[in-house]
């Protein structure tokens, strides 16, 4: 039995191309009656046909014209198009032989979905004129060869995109567009443009789907995206009317809020769907009716009942890490030359912590093993769950840097961060998100369980997902991942934490100490890793420079270092005292001298030349010149002890151009000049010098001698790259020297 009613999330209009004659009026199978007529002005379409997919029934081939038209489509702003299509030929865009799969307009169509050569074409209207807009690249459609096709239009965006069995294959900018015009199915208007081929389940929905939607309709050929009625498409026990209209949850996911209780054993329990922690105690309302706990009561399960192991790193040297929890195999640091133990990381067991250095990679790096394997702390094979977890501070956002793996050459665990997002990863299972920030301490916790990867940051969750679980047993390992691969932890990890339960954000915010529970109005963990401990206030002054600590806090200087930037003056004073500075650069103005130096010598330090005669700040003291004095410098006839100097202006010379002001010759060595006003400037007569070809060589390079004598060379050149390959621009030869 169908319930009555329609889909609130699903298509607007739905042809199946089931008809048995071209007499028969097109359907539309969502019952909103926009029907249509098949259009045989020119052409054929041939009807009763093998659908193209399992579930379709029949399909429709269409040549030389013969189209479905439909008028009674409204207007479309947002929109997704999902059909199935088997080309019998492809056109040919060399010859303006554009193959029409669908297309709205009148005249001209506003928008289309346009074959040839195997591409896909959007055409549409820019700037009042119909035209191809973008097209895919490379696509290679084949003959005979059966595809789901999707296109849709984001009008906030402006934006439209061509998928290709569920994958993004092409996306550009779209101007909004007026659409009140038919809609056409293998051909435009009266037959122009005809497409060769099988179109089958075409779908209109007046939205964008998401690629999870497009998923699920390739995997459920001819149906729409929520079926109506009682039909339960994600058996998870309530049908999709119930899941919509009363429940507000997804009736295409089973466990919307991905706690590990179905949609339905939530409402069995009477557990919030939408919420994974229903009672806010920080467990997963999945985990408490599994271990029988109720999800109702509030009540927190002590966490340290399933702590598995633990490593604090207090030890301050040697390479033994001392362990807690059921488990407690101490670890071991291996090549621990390649790091270092160090102080004053924020965790709450005190301010040791190890840094991993950038030697080594794979199991090369520095590294803790654990004694431990990912079955012992369960994070292995099916059933697997686990909650792993640690203070870290990264050295950049380049590639991987890996918490947690297995030093093994295999499809291992790699938690940690991948190119500045964090990343949880049971090879080929995994999930990334957040933003890392680099230099900065951030606490990360990996969460697995039923399926469900969760990464939670500072208390929060960032990212998260359904995963197949990791099937390597190897033993677990701290800061690196696969034998063979550079992942290694270039950084530092702190408190490192296993359990064989999926914690919630709230109890891992209490463990890491994440949080204000002095209410001095500072971050725990801050205080601890700025300061040691919770002693301070966010009225006090740590350094004693006239800023409290939640100042600096939020002007981001060092609440606990007077001089931030180093420049000789307290970062109070550089906001406060006359003449101001930034109290994060040393030097403003880039003039050489820092902050501290510009007020001892009563230059400005916004100011790269103070006196304004042209010549820096710093050159002028260098020089024993008074910055504050304009003219006070004489510039002889060669005032900056110029060596040589090649303008390249000399063409009519093909074998030797000579050096202005210097008289220095070079010799041509299969460099060309260039064409008049070739040159830097583009004024007449200036000339440059093109490399592609050759070079140009000073064979008496001896004035390099002088500058050899004072240890001081400064080479300047103006260049246009003709490519980005590597390049040499000069090569200077010592005969002295090994010529490297």
């Amino acid at each position: 039995m169908m319930a009555s009613g329609i889909n609130p999330v699903g298509p607007i209009a739905h042809y199946r191309l089931d008809e048995t004659s071209a007499d028969d009026v097109v359907a539309d199978a969502t019952g909103l009656g926009r029907t249509g007529a098949y259009r045989l002005t020119t052409g054929s379409v041939g009807l009763g046909v093998a659908g193209l997919k399992e579930g379709t029934n029949t399909a429709a081939t269409f040549a030389g014209g013969g189209n479905a038209a439909i008028g009674t489509l409204p207007a479309l702003t947002d929109f997704t198009v999902s059909l199935l299509l088997n080309p019998a030929s492809l056109g040919d865009l060399g010859n303006q032989d554009f193959r029409t799969v669908f297309a709205k307009g009148e005249g001209t169509p506003v928008f289309g979905l346009l074959e040839g050569n195997g591409e896909l074409v959007w055409f549409g209207e820019a700037d009042g004129v119909a035209d191809a807009l973008f097209l895919t690249e490379g696509l290679g459609l084949e003959v005979g060869t059966t595809y789901h096709i999707a296109m849709s239009y984001d009008s906030a965006a402006q934006t439209g995109t061509i998928y290709v069995d569920g994958v993004e294959v092409a996306s550009s900018d779209v101007e909004p567009f007026e659409d009140t015009r038919e809609f056409y199915i293998g051909a435009f208007g009266e037959g122009a443009l005809p497409f060769d081929g099988t179109l089958d389940d075409v779908q209109v929905y007046d939205l964008v789907l998401d690629e999870s939607q497009i998923a699920y309709l390739i995997a459920n050929p001819g149906q729409p995206l929520v079926p109506v009625g009682d039909v339960d498409t994600d058996l998870d026990g309530l049908t999709d009317d119930a899941e919509v209209s009363e429940h507000n949850t997804n009736p295409l996911v089973a466990d919307t809020d991905e706690d590990g209780l179905n949609d339905g054993a939530e409402i069995t329990a009477t557990t919030d769907p939408l919420n994974p922690d229903s009672d806010g105690d920080g467990f997963l309302d999945g985990f408490e009716v599994t271990n029988n706990d109720d999800p109702l009561d509030g009540a927190v399960p002590n966490p340290n009942d399933f702590l598995l192991l633990s490593y604090d790193f207090e030890e301050g040297s040697g390479t033994s890490v001392a362990a807690a929890g059921s488990i407690a195999s101490n670890g071991t640091i291996v090549n621990p030359d390649n790091g270092e133990w160090r102080t004053g990381s924020p965790s709450t067991t005190g301010p040791g912590y190890l840094y991993f250095g950038d030697a080594g990679a794979g199991a090369e790096a520095m590294h803790v093993t654990t004694g431990s394997s990912a079955v012992d702390l369960g994070v292995s094979g099916e059933g697997a769950t686990y909650t792993m977890m640690a203070w870290i501070n990264v050295d950049n956002t380049s590639g991987d840097h890996m918490v947690f793996g297995q030093a093994v050459d295999a499809e291992v665990l790699h938690n940690g961060t991948r190119s500045g997002a964090y990343h949880q990863g049971h090879w080929g299972n995994d999930t990334t998100g957040g933003s890392v920030v680099v230099d900065e301490w951030h606490h990360v916790a990996y969460v697995y369980s039923d399926g469900v990867q969760s990464i939670i940051v500072d208390g929060v969750r960032v990212a998260g997902g359904p995963a197949g679980p990791l099937n390597v047993e190897d033993e677990i390992v701290i800061g690196t991942t696969r034998s063979g691969d550079n992942r290694d932890m270039v950084g530092c990890i702190d408190e490192v934490r296993f359990y064989s339960l999926p914690l919630g954000e709230g109890t891992i915010a209490a463990i890491a100490g994440i949080g204000d529970s002095d209410g001095d109005g500072l971050d725990d963990g801050l205080e601890r890793a700025l300061f040691g401990d919770l002693s301070q206030t966010g009225d006090d002054d740590f350094d004693e420079d006239g800023l409290s600590n939640s100042e600096e806090i939020a002007l981001g200087t060092k609440a606990n270092l007077a001089d931030t930037d180093g420049d000789g003056v307290s970062d109070s004073n550089e906001l406060n005292t006359e003449p101001n500075s930034d109290p994060l650069v040393a030097d403003g103005d880039l003039d050489g001298l820092n902050d501290g130096e510009e007020r001892a010598a009563g230059t400005s330090p916004s100011n790269a030349d103070t006196d304004g005669d042209g010549f820096g700040d710093a050159f002028e003291i260098a020089q024993g010149k008074d910055p504050l004095v304009a003219g006070d410098i004489v510039l002889g006839p060669n005032p900056f002890g110029l060596l040589a100097f090649f303008e390249f202006n000399s063409a009519d010379n093909e074998t030797l151009t000579f050096g202005s002001h210097t008289g220095k010759v070079g010799r041509i060595a299969g460099a060309t000049f260039s064409a008049n006003s070739g040159g830097r400037s583009g004024a007449a007569g200036d000339y440059a010098i093109n490399g592609a070809t050759g070079q140009v060589v000073v064979d008496d390079a001896s004035f390099f001698n002088e500058g050899a004598a004072a240890d001081t060379v400064t080479v300047s050149f103006w260049q246009k790259l003709n490519s980005t390959t590597n390049s040499s621009s000069f090569w200077a030869i010592s005969p002295g020297s090994n010529n490297g």
